[in-house]
């Protein structure tokens, strides 16, 4: 174990864990949130994301370092270091 810590400010239930541009970012029922590698700081990336999970959060990462879950129905792209877009049919 490399470090423990408590997310509950972030994460009351389940939640998902990503590496993207060597920062660890994580997914619960309502944020979106990143964790420091040096100082395992925990700051919030995306408020009440609110996803319509039905088997638990989920978040994933691109090449470029894109961050992708779901805010209520939709899927999103998340660019830490710039916007967030819903992506649509």
């Amino acid at each position: 174990m490399v470090h423990k810590g408590d997310l509950s400010t972030v994460c009351t239930d389940f939640g998902a864990l990503t590496v993207s541009r060597g920062i660890v970012y994580g997914v619960s029922d309502t944020t979106v949130f990143r964790v420091d590698p040096k100082t395992f700081a925990v700051s919030v990336v995306v408020a009440d994301i609110n996803g319509g999970w039905y088997s638990g959060p989920h978040i994933t990462a691109d090449e470029d370092g894109l961050l992708y879950t779901i805010q209520g129905p939709n899927l999103v792209r998340i660019d830490d270091q710039g916007a967030m877009q819903t992506m649509r049919r």
